[in-house]
Order: structure tokens, then sequence, then C-alpha cells
């Protein structure tokens, strides 16, 4: 197999290469080319850049990973319990978090925002960015991260928070991490109920995380932001190609009938 890449996809293509391979295999570095020991060669211009690229990607890949429960990394906290139905107010002073706002792309969107007309809570119920939202009930149980600063802004019932200790993980990874496969595997065999699926507050403080140092994490978190990044223009381009492809068509069956 044969890979012919510059700059930023060859860092991405090399990322990929050795995250695959097995812990075993090693990969030899030289001007033209990277070959992996299981077979696998990528030839490349090897220019001073990439070249860097290329090694500093190989110190992050050698280097040992904890696996530790969520408990240990981060707090795990109860949404705010809302007596009564929740009465949006324009002149509420305190935002509210909902299931509605957690977005396919695993964020929190704020752009309309429950706002209600109560005492502001105590501290540790303000949301603050970082913060991991997690659906604890549901058909899917993933998570969404808060990126936006908020003023008093709260989590309501029964979603989790989740908050990291940044010293060990970073949120953004964490966030990645839940919504991945061994995650999502676990989560599932820890769902309670039939109809409405539920995970308690203990089974997600349970779950194993795999956390490799900052560094690491840090590029992870790139590296998926643009492979989210690429499926994105690639959705567009084959809505255009489908778009051109329909257009072209009728054109061809409008002009054959005034024929």
């Amino acid at each position: 197999m044969h890979i012919y890449a510059d700059g930023a996809v060859l860092c991405v293509g090399y990322a990929v290469l050795r995250a695959l391979s097995s812990e075993n295999t090693f990969v030899t570095i030289f001007d033209g080319g990277c070959k992996c020991s299981n077979g696998f060669f990528a030839k490349i211009k090897l220019t001073n850049m990439v070249a860097g690229c290329i090694f500093a990607v190989t110190r992050l890949l050698d280097v040992k990973i904890m696996n530790v429960e969520l408990r240990k990394i981060a707090e795990v906290q109860a949404g705010y319990s809302f007596r009564s139905r929740l009465e949006s107010l324009e002149s509420g002073a305190v935002s509210v978090i909902q299931m509605k706002d957690l977005t396919d792309a695993n964020r929190v969107c704020c752009d309309e925002l429950v706002k209600v007309d109560m005492e502001i809570p105590k501290g540790h119920h303000l949301l603050r960015p970082g913060d991991i939202i997690f659906r604890s009930r549901g058909q899917v149980s993933n998570s969404a991260i808060l990126l936006e600063e908020l003023t008093n802004a709260v989590l309501a019932a029964p979603l989790l928070r989740v908050r990291c200790n940044e010293s060990i993980v970073m949120p953004q990874y964490l966030n990645w991490y839940i919504n991945q496969q061994p995650a999502q595997t676990y989560l599932r065999s820890c769902a309670e109920g039939t109809a409405l699926k539920m995970i308690s507050k203990q089974s997600l403080e349970n779950l194993t995380i795999a956390v490799p140092p900052l560094e690491r994490q840090q590029f992870v978190v790139e590296l998926a932001a643009l492979a989210e990044r690429e499926q994105e223009i690639m959705e567009k381009l084959a809505a255009k190609r489908n778009q051109l492809i329909t257009g072209t068509l009728l054109h061809v069956a409008e002009g054959a009938k005034q024929k």
C-alpha cells in the first residue's frame, strides 16, 4: 500500500499508520518515505517541516497509557432538579441546559437556552467552559462539551455533569473518549430499563478511561477535529455532486421532451 502526501495530510496519515500498528511494530524513517515493519509503506516528499512533524508524532506514540476509572480523574454531579415545568422568561436570571441543547456533534448549543426566574443556585451547580454534559437517559448515552462562557447557567436533571481534573485529562479528550466504541459498549451494558434506558451516576463513574499524557491527548483532539472537518467537506462535496448530476439529467430529460 502506497500513500502520496505532503504537509498536514502526511501528519494525519502517519499518525493513523502508527496508531493502527501493534505495540511491537517499528517504523523506519528515511529521506523519501517511512516504512512500518508490518509491511505498510508511505512514500513522501520529506521536507524539514514534515520531518519535524514525523519525529514529534513518534515521540508522542512511545509513551505509557493509564487506564483509570472516571471517578478518579473527574467529578460527576447530577443536574439540578426542578419541581415544576420550566417556563422560559426573557428576563430570567438563570439559563438552563437541557437534553435538546446537546448536538449531534457532541457539543452544547447555547443559542436557544431556556431562561428561568429563580434564585441563583450555589456555585457548585453553576456550569463553566470545559464541563461535559452526559445523557443518562434515553436510547443514546453520549456526551457533549460546553465551550461557551455562560453567566449563571445550570444543568437540568436527568443530565449529568462531568468536570475533569485538567492536570490529568483534557475535557475535549474525555468528551471524545466517552463517545467512542469502547466506552459506548460499556455504557450500553450498564443501561437499565426497557422502553427508557438509564445510566446511573455510579455506572458512569466506574467507566474505564484510557488516559495518555496531555501532549498525546492534545494530538488526539486535533486529529479528531481534522477528521470531523474532512467528513463535513466530503458531505458537502457529495451534495454538490448530486445537485450537478440531477441538474444535468433534468436538462437532458427536458431537452429530449421538447424535441
